[in-house]
């Protein structure tokens, strides 16, 4: 193929390239699975995670008036005044759609319709950012629409209502790694890379392993293949260092040094990493640099030394765990139960299917794709190469915190794409029964969904019986659940104890507020909910006035049960696992299908 020579030859040839019928019945089969769940979740809105609630109501703040820098959240009466760390950038396109649709309805609805709408324009963008690496790996039309079913559908992060940052992360990151594979138009490539990352690190700090393999693979392909890099490496180093710069004047919580000193979100240090080592490709990128490989790798070691001493000096708590300071108690009652901290001892201990289904997936596809080495095309060995250091990156840290198997079922997704293509193209030459059983055991053993399925014998019973949305249903997380939060009376702002996980669904579902809610810089906010949860009942009721609690919002499914394991059998939280509410709580009606929650009005 002719290599091209500027940004309109490069869009036509996307076209040109997306104009498969692979992928177009690939992409087909991604909307059509997406408007059946949008159906779905219109009909009750019930959203995945309680972080898409808190999502819609930072927009909903945002929309109110409260200022673009500051993304804490005024209803949350912790101690820490409800301080939150995540981008603004996710709310632009929802704040934009709300405000376009609330001119044909209401603006509840408008907000619920942003949260449905918007995450298919992530699925077309993703798909599209898919399709594009799949074509520099050199896939074949089955293995890349393979790829982008698997990328986009398998880590379920992308769907009706997830507004949570957790697609568009994984959505950069591809693109992160469809620039750093691409062979045409490298100044493009470079831009897009660069461009990437930043907004990788601005959005979730849970991106920095692949945007340190990023970083440093732009660099290694320069070392390797030289001159040829050039252009890439001008445009990625200029891209990153600007969009770093910009991601730290325009996104919240803004240009201010003192709000910047952190490590669980984009800080001091990760600016000025970027823009150092941005601002020293592009300096490399000079002839000077580029003639013999020895001025290549010395030149890319002294900029990662500069980049590691930056660290040290800026913020050396970039190197501790994001969750160092988290409040000890928070840690205690709260955080080493939430799925998304768990690591694999946890989660081991706790579902091992889904150990299995996970790490059972990596090895065998990364065995497979070992056999399969010598059948990659020369051309696209850097991008192989690149992808598979994030899949490790994404394998490793999963071990610690099974959250970063999202990534790494989009990196692999590939690795399968290209396998069942070479399993398919050698049955369609030597057809027979020992090609079919190849194919078909290619399909199972190399499919995230073979193991899954290989797993399932291994759940827990309770999760073996019900479907996820039964499971949702059962822990007070349905379209129910909205209606019985919404029986709080609403003639004055109200406080409610609840427990944390359902704090965000009651702030978007009513104008109250309460005490607590899962987010790891408000521990001592999390921990007092517990604490009152554990109280013996005849000292809750004056902790409770204390609090200026108004209300208690009980659901037998959720963190009551710590409480009472805390704080033991004549507990506040044991006492409402019996039904044996005291009778300082006033209950108040609600409808008749609410057998899993109880709401109380405390009497002071």
């Amino acid at each position: 193929m002719r290599p091209t020579a500027g940004g309109l030859d490069l869009l036509q040839n996307s076209l040109r390239n997306a104009i498969d019928p692979w992928v177009i019945g690939a992409i087909l089969l991604l909307l059509g699975i997406y408007f059946f769940y949008a159906y779905e979740i219109s009909r009750g809105f019930v959203l995945h995670d309680s972080d898409d609630y808190m999502r819609l109501v930072q927009v909903q703040d945002l929309l109110a008036g409260q200022s673009w820098w500051s993304v804490d959240q005024k209803r949350l009466h912790s101690p820490e005044g409800g301080a939150m760390h995540w981008s603004r950038l996710p709310d632009l396109p929802l704040a934009a759609l709300v405000l376009a649709l609330e001119l044909f309805v209401s603006s509840p609805r408008a907000v619920e319709l942003a949260a449905i709408i918007w995450p298919g324009f992530l699925l077309l963008a993703g798909a599209g950012v898919s399709a594009a690496l799949a074509r520099a790996l050199c896939l074949s039309s089955a293995g890349s629409a393979i790829a982008i079913v698997l990328a986009l559908a398998i880590p379920d992060q992308i769907n009706p209502g997830r507004v949570d940052h957790h697609g568009l992360v994984i959505i950069a990151t591809l693109a992160m790694l469809g620039g750093l594979a691409g062979r045409q138009n490298l100044a493009v490539c470079g831009t897009l890379a660069g461009g990437a990352i930043t907004v990788m690190l601005t959005v979730a700090i849970e991106s920095l392993p692949f945007a340190g393999i990023g970083i440093a693979a732009a660099g290694l392909l320069w070392v390797w293949r030289g001159q040829v890099e050039t252009a890439r490496l001008r445009a990625f180093g200029a891209a990153l260092a600007i969009g770093a710069l910009l991601a730290y004047g325009l996104d919240a919580p803004g240009p201010f040094w003192a709000r910047r000193a952190v490590f669980d979100a984009f800080g001091n240090a990760h600016a000025a990493v970027l823009v150092l080592a941005g601002a020293g490709y592009w300096a490399m990128s000079q002839q000077f640099f580029a003639h013999t490989i020895f001025r290549r790798v010395l030149a890319v070691a002294v900029l990662g030394a500069f980049c590691l001493l930056a660290v040290v000096l800026i913020q050396p708590d970039c190197l501790r765990n994001p969750y160092a300071k988290v409040d000890p108690e928070a840690e205690r009652f709260w955080l080493q139960y939430v799925s998304e901290y768990m690591g694999l001892e946890a989660w081991w201990e706790t579902d091992k299917s889904k150990v299995i289904a996970v790490f059972g997936y990596a090895i065998a596809v990364c065995i497979g794709f070992a056999g399969c080495i010598r059948s990659i095309p020369r051309q696209s060995v850097g991008g192989w190469a690149v992808l598979f250091a994030c899949a490790f990156a994404a394998c490793l840290v999963s071990t610690w915190q099974l959250r970063a198997s999202s990534f790494m079922y989009a990196f692999l997704a590939f690795a399968t794409g290209f396998l069942i293509s070479q399993a398919l193209a050698s049955w369609q030459e030597k057809r027979g029964f020992l090609r079919v059983s190849v194919f078909a055991m290619a399909l199972f053993v190399a499919s995230p969904i073979g193991w899954t399925a290989f797993a399932r014998p291994f759940a827990p019973q309770t999760q073996r019986l019900q479907t996820a949305h039964e499971q949702r249903e059962a822990s007070c997380w349905g379209a129910n659940a909205l209606v019985a939060f919404r029986a709080v009376p609403a003639d004055r702002p109200s406080r409610l104890l609840a427990d944390v996980d359902l704090g965000p669904l009651i702030l978007f579902a009513t104008p109250h507020s309460v005490l607590g809610a899962g987010y790891h810089r408000n521990g001592k906010g999390i921990a007092s909910v517990f604490k009152l949860m554990a109280l013996p009942v005849l000292q809750s009721q004056a902790a409770l006035a204390d609090a200026r609690i108004d209300y208690l919002l009980y659901c037998r499914h959720h963190g009551w049960r710590v409480g009472a394991r805390e704080g033991g059998a004549d507990s506040l939280a044991a006492a409402l696992i019996a039904d044996e509410a005291p009778d300082w709580l006033a209950p108040i009606e609600l409808p008749a299908n609410q057998a899993d929650i109880r709401l109380y009005r405390v009497s002071r």
